[in-house]
């Protein structure tokens, strides 16, 4: 019997930064047949409104002009996936300590260049803010906040923070190991750090 495909409710969040999580929205990233988790454009703007990225409101009105562009609404899917991928090389070389290659780096400028006169600036209570104003005439405008959010980390000292859940017994997600000695070593102790302990502990019986 075929095992239930996985939804975007499943996914455990623990990219411990927005950039990430969106990189982490395949089940596996060392399984050639790894389970995507963004199916549809309804999946990968549900997804920013989970991450709180794109407010309830604004996914409605995106997916209400999508439905009505079809081909829109495909071509807006493969952007924002192809977006993911480039986040996930880019950061995928910064765990290893590679310098990302010249051509994600572009990819990833062309989508802020074509986002940021998205943003204006915004008086609340506090002071001034920057506010994202999305578009639904534009769907790929909701992109703008996770590309802003992964140009944010690339350019800290927090990425060097940035590590992969390793192989064999990983998954190949990417997270920020905030640990003091960063000792961090799973995405989750309770997933995959399980499933090398069980290993661990059978080789042992052996």
């Amino acid at each position: 019997m075929e095992a239930a495909r996985k939804t975007l409710a499943d996914i455990n969040r623990v990219g411990g930064h927005p950039a990430l999580d969106f990189v982490n929205t395949v089940d596996s990233r060392l399984k050639e047949n790894g389970q995507d988790y963004l199916r549809s454009l309804d999946d990968l703007v549900n997804w920013h409104v989970m991450a709180g990225l794109v407010p309830g409101t604004t996914a409605r009105r995106v997916l209400a002009v999508s439905r009505a562009r079809p081909r829109e609404a495909r071509e807006t899917f493969d952007y924002g996936v192809e977006l993911r991928e480039t986040l996930y090389r880019i950061f995928h070389a910064v765990a290893h300590g590679h310098a990302p290659i010249e051509a994600d780096v572009e990819a990833l400028n062309a989508v802020l260049a074509s986002q940021r006169p998205q943003q204006q600036l915004q008086l609340d209570r506090h002071g001034v803010k920057w506010q994202w104003r999305f578009d639904a005439s534009r769907p790929e405008s909701i992109f703008g906040p996770v590309a802003e959010a992964a140009a944010e980390l690339l350019t800290s000292d927090r990425r060097e923070r940035v590590k992969e859940c390793p192989a064999p017994d990983g998954c190949g997600w990417l997270f920020l190991d905030m640990s003091r000695n960063r000792s961090r070593q799973w995405c989750s102790l309770s997933d995959c750090g399980n499933v090398a302990k069980v290993r661990r502990h059978r080789k042992r019986r052996r």
